[in-house]
């Protein structure tokens, strides 16, 4: 363990983020929450050394994060050497995750001035918390994970993704049941942020009195640009992010092909099958309506938006910021029904349309093409759907659910 080089002041918050560099989700999550702690708390922040690094030399993160102190944590390279970038990436983050709290414990000095422990492990639903082992008031989460994709959603996904998926589901069932960790985990933790309805089942969290419903999904409404109304025209969707199968933006083309000829699809961002959709387009026809563009800065993404009358969203994520962004600039969003937050969020927000999945493939997408044309026959008011979004994902409402619970879990312990 190593931490920065500075003297260590006096400590009341440990967070635990796995990914806590400046590019991935977890980490955006993690610098959001960050920002909205008040100065006067001191922040103890562990996270693997190459995060610790990469945090270190941005001038920005020093300058905007003084009161938070910096501990990299890695696994003995004779536990890790197997570790080559993504293979092996979740027996480590497992691994990872149940052994700092057992390094940290032989500091007595510093757990000894830890208010509240906070694991932010959203990414796996089935990786355990055992923070609570350092008998410190403990959090865990926003606790999240996509669910093994639909039999029907991975047609053309190669053979080698697919047995993946489908391994990778059977795993995480058999964690959910037998993990004693996870089982200790819903039990010994003060309070457990759950991200849905989806994860209230694998964990077995219904009836227990320290959950609480937060998503770890957020905007910065500092950075959204004011709605638009959209322009006349022909039908024009979008999709924004990294282009990875699980996306699904095979299904919002062939959607597309079922579409009136006026009707096109604008796709933003880069990522692995980019080539396949490319050619995939050409073999349904619909080449000319369906335009690729590179990925851009998240701003600049944002008022791209305004150009467009619909954010397609057919992806099996359980989370996805894309949706949430695009909703918060006034587009409507179509998506597919299943245990994602999209999902759950239609009968909440205004401006989300979500297509049945009981029937095939082509059902799903005929499926999907007719809610495109509903949702394009409404007419959602722009500032309407901006407001819900912006109201309901907000980092400030986010960073004062987590204060809340600090003090709840901290007033318990005294």
């Amino acid at each position: 363990m190593t931490s920065r080089p500075h003297p260590l002041p006096s400590v009341s918050v440990l967070i635990a983020a796995y990914d806590a560099g400046l590019h991935t989700s977890e980490s955006y999550v993690a610098r959001s929450l960050l920002a909205r702690i008040g100065r006067e708390t001191r922040v103890i922040l562990i996270t693997r050394r190459n995060n610790v690094a990469e945090l270190l030399a941005s001038p920005e993160f020093v300058a905007t994060y003084p009161n938070v102190h910096l501990v990299g944590f890695d696994l003995p390279k004779w536990a890790a050497w197997w570790k080559k970038g993504p293979r092996g990436y979740g027996l480590y983050a497992y691994l990872w995750q149940v052994t700092w709290p057992f390094v940290v414990r032989k500091r007595h000095w510093l757990v000894q001035r830890l208010s509240v422990v906070h694991t932010l492990n959203f990414h796996n639903s089935s990786i355990p918390n055992t923070g609570w082992i350092l008998r410190r008031p403990s959090i865990w989460g926003p606790i999240n994970h996509n669910e093994g994709s639909a039999r029907w959603r991975m047609h053309y996904w190669p053979a080698k993704l697919r047995w993946r998926n489908a391994i990778k589901a059977k795993l995480r069932a058999l964690a959910w049941r037998l993990d004693p960790l996870l089982a200790m985990a819903t039990l010994k933790t003060g309070i457990i942020f759950s991200a849905g309805s989806w994860v209230d089942r694998r964990l077995r969290l219904s009836g227990r009195r320290n959950i609480r419903r937060l998503s770890q999904l957020g905007l910065d409404p500092a950075i959204l640009p004011a709605p638009v109304a959209p322009s006349p025209g022909g039908l024009r969707l979008v999709s924004g992010g990294r282009l990875d199968w699980i996306k699904g933006l095979d299904l919002a083309l062939e959607a597309l092909a079922q579409l009136p000829e006026t009707a096109t699809l604008t796709i933003i961002g880069d990522g692995p099958c980019r080539a396949f959709l490319a050619d995939h387009a050409s073999r349904l026809g619909v080449s000319q309506r369906v335009m690729f563009r590179p990925a851009v800065a998240r701003d600049e993404l944002l008022r791209l938006y305004h150009d467009f009358d619909l954010f397609v969203f057919p992806s099996a994520e359980a989370g996805g910021l894309a949706w949430v962004e695009a909703l918060a600039t006034g587009l409507p969003v179509v998506g597919f029904k299943g245990p994602t937050e999209l999902s759950d969020m239609a009968s909440h927000l205004n401006g989300i349309y979500v297509a049945s999945t009981h029937g095939t493939r082509e059902e799903n997408i005929t499926a999907f093409a007719q809610e495109i044309e509903t949702a394009t026959a409404k007419g959602d008011n722009p500032d309407v759907l901006a407001e819900g979004a912006r109201t309901r994902y907000n980092w400030d409402n986010f960073a004062a659910e987590v204060a809340a619970a600090y003090q709840s879990v901290t007033s318990k312990s005294q």
